[in-house]
């Protein structure tokens, strides 16, 4: 059976395809073939793609692979030694039936690596780029069946576990047999070539044995999605790398821990970005574990968190204590609804001292997993991280009463304009019970460090004026919303009904402000300065967007420029993340240009210079993205924030009446807590005062 006894689509979406079963293993079953361009590669690859590698061996299958420099350390490792000695290494622990191969590839995927490299099954080279050109990027399948039938795959998979098993990924198939789509395989297949062959302008390929003999190599982890802790890229929340691995908690987070304990053990640490919200939150677990393992009493601990991103991140740091079991609930890993009844069972009957649950604000709110914890009957502990998150209408739910010890942390618990969530957060979790703020950061000394816990910055806001007819649109909504407001001091009756008009009138006005088309001149002005003072040396520059529209025509202007740019939306897959983060922290790449990353607990430190093309009027949104850019990181002694402002022209002022005048104040009144709240702790915060007085001034004087 070949290719063309399949039903292959022309295009695979993970978010409704089962792409590993319905495209991956039945075409590699029926391969001679395979050659592959992935910007990431892991032996994890092997094993969950086991059942497609064993027919692939058996037909004598051929596999040519060319990669970036990032390799796990144990993938490394692993070569070197099939490489030194492939006929020792396949006498002494590679010989085996074949009908056992794919038994041998799920359970031991490095002796799996091993196995098809001794046997001349694979061949790998590495893409080495040059250090001011970019990354190694591509990511194409080229598959060939006995009958000489060809097809190719392109688009955002790696050749990892991850990205054919869990990660949101689609790509396009394009098979030669069929017109119209022959030449799109060919121009793939002449793309791979040209790789392997080492003919590309950008990269310099090279044999595995090569790269890791001139140590070429950059070592991932082994699991890619544990991407915070490779070269520094994402820094860990705990700000002194020494105490990470002794737990040494710092006065501060001894002094939150004891003011929790005083609580009644229930409260919220309001805890900056950098400050070690989950160490000091770690603290408090450490002090039950210790307490109920005295008396040998059971312990159930749940930490949520808004991401399955931040369950990984979180896992390791847990791992650093003794609990019996730590099990991961979430989407993701779709087993645990049939191993987490076990464990709270044993954890009931006295056969576990402890279990440790880690899972997302939705799964904990799920009703499957709510009735399980409850049903176990044991004392339970819930700490929730960016409790902002929990109070969402369907989040929410997880807030059951059974749990007897609680709490929340965030750098910013308060939802924007949800009294409702407020309430349910603040009711269950109790009140505040440690802060220390993002201005605490910036002028408190961290011991670990001799430095601040936040990185120094310099705030430049960059007025932009209303084009006339988005001034025209932008009056009517600010009328509208005064009506409103004046009528829910007459009326209280509606008061929900109103706020809920009140709320949808101020999104709208400010999807104006967001993306005002003058932002964009402004733009080229202010990027044209900083790259001619900076000659050579742009580097770590960040631009934040609002949406896919605003970053297609920033990157239009970027294109002017001989910059190494990229976007950064938040799309991509944790490995491509990972490339993309650690080129960027090292250099290699000027720009990155992003839209929603620094709202979904992604950190990016080595930025120094950030331009803000649009912002938010939600307190936590802009004080959190504030706190992300100022992460400390070992090149950035100063940070540099542009901020793009919306205002009136000078002649749209003076075609306001006193009435409307005095409208105008009492709106930007409330803008202007944005930009008070980045002025007041910059290092020039008399210019950024001076430059917002001389505005409202404009106003006052017409």
């Amino acid at each position: 059976m070949g290719f063309r006894d399949l039903d292959i689509k022309i295009k695979y979406d993970s978010d409704n395809s089962d792409i590993l079963n319905e495209f991956y293993i039945p075409v590699l079953s029926r391969s001679v073939e395979y050659y592959r361009l992935s910007g990431f590669f892991s032996s994890t690859s092997l094993a969950v793609a086991a059942q497609g590698l064993e027919d692939f061996i058996k037909n004598n299958g051929r596999m040519k692979l060319v990669c970036s420099s990032i390799l796990t350390k144990e993938d490394v490792e692993k070569i070197k030694e099939v490489y030194e000695s492939p006929e020792e290494l396949i006498a002494e622990k590679f010989l085996m039936d074949y009908d056992e191969i794919s038994n041998k590839f799920v359970n031991d995927n490095l002796a799996a690596l091993g196995f098809m490299i001794a046997n001349g099954n694979l061949e790998i080279k590495i893409a080495i780029l040059d250090e001011s050109k970019g990354i190694f990027h591509s990511k194409t399948g080229i598959l060939i069946d006995e009958d000489d039938n060809m097809l190719s795959f392109s688009g955002s998979d790696n050749e990892t576990a991850h990205g054919w098993k869990y990660n949101i990924e689609e790509f396009k198939v394009f098979k030669s047999w069929i017109d119209g789509q022959n030449e799109y395989f060919i121009e793939d297949l002449h793309n791979f070539n040209q790789y392997w062959d080492n003919l590309t302008f950008k990269s310099q390929v090279i044999d595995i044995p090569r790269a890791i003999k001139n140590k070429l190599i950059k070592l991932a982890p082994s699991d890619i999605r544990e991407v915070h802790i490779i070269n520094n890229v994402f820094e860990g929340d705990n700000p002194d790398p020494e105490s990470i691995n002794k737990f040494e908690l710092r006065d501060y987070q001894k002094e939150a821990i004891g003011n929790w304990i005083d609580a009644g053990k229930r409260g919220i640490f309001e805890m900056a970005t950098g400050t070690g919200k989950t160490f000091t939150a770690l603290g408090c677990l450490d002090v039950l574990k210790k307490e109920y393992s005295s008396n040998y009493d059971p312990l159930l601990v749940v930490i949520a968190m808004p991401t399955s991103h931040l369950v990984d991140q979180w896992e390791e740091d847990v791992l650093k204590f003794d609990f019996d079991e730590v099990i991961k609930a979430y989407s993701a890993n779709s087993s645990w609804k049939k191993i987490l009844p076990d464990y709270l069972l044993d954890l009931s009957i006295g056969e576990l001292e402890n279990v440790v649950i880690l899972t997302t604000h939705a799964t904990a709110s799920n009703p499957d997993f709510r009735c399980m914890v409850e049903d176990c009957g044991v004392d339970s502990f819930l700490i929730v991280d960016e409790v902002h998150g929990i109070g969402s209408k369907t989040h929410k739910l997880a807030l059951e009463p059974f749990y007897t010890y609680r709490l929340g942390v965030s750098a910013t618990p308060e939802r924007w304009m949800d009294d409702i969530g407020n309430e349910a957060i603040f009711s269950f979790f109790g009140d505040i019970v440690y802060q220390f703020t993002l201005s605490d950061a910036l002028i408190k000394i961290n011991p670990g460090t001799g430095k601040t816990f936040l990185t120094p910055y310099e705030y430049y806001p960059v007025f932009v004026e209303l084009s006339d007819e988005e001034f025209e649109k932008y009056a009517v909504y600010s009328s509208s919303i005064a009506q409103l407001y004046f009528k829910l001091k007459s009326n209280p009756k509606n008061k929900a009904e109103i706020k809920l008009q009140i709320r949808n009138k101020l999104l709208a006005r400010q999807k104006i402000l967001n993306i005002a088309e003058n932002k964009y001149v402004e733009f080229k002005n202010l990027f044209s300065k900083l790259y001619d003072e900076s000659g050579d040396d742009l580097k770590n520059l960040l631009i934040y967007c609002h949406n896919t529209k605003q970053l297609t025509k920033v990157n239009q202007i970027l294109s002017e420029f001989d910059v190494i740019k990229h976007k950064f939306t938040g799309s991509e897959s944790i490995s491509d993340r990972l490339i993309l983060l650690d080129q960027f922290s090292r250099g290699n790449m000027n720009v990155l240009v992003a839209m929603k990353c620094l709202d979904e607990g992604v950190d990016v430190p080595s930025a120094r210079t950030a331009i803000i093309m649009s912002s938010t009027s939600n307190p936590r949104e802009y004080i959190q993205r504030r706190g992300r850019i100022l992460r400390r990181h070992k090149n950035k002694d100063l940070a540099i924030i542009y901020d793009m402002i919306v205002t009136m022209s000078d002649k749209q002022i003076r075609r306001l009446s006193s009435y409307e005048r005095d409208l105008e104040l009492q709106i930007m009144e409330k803008e202007a807590m944005r930009y008070r709240e980045f002025a007041r702790d910059a290092q020039n915060y008399d210019y950024c005062y001076d430059k917002l007085d001389e505005y409202f001034g404009r106003i006052l004087n017409g």
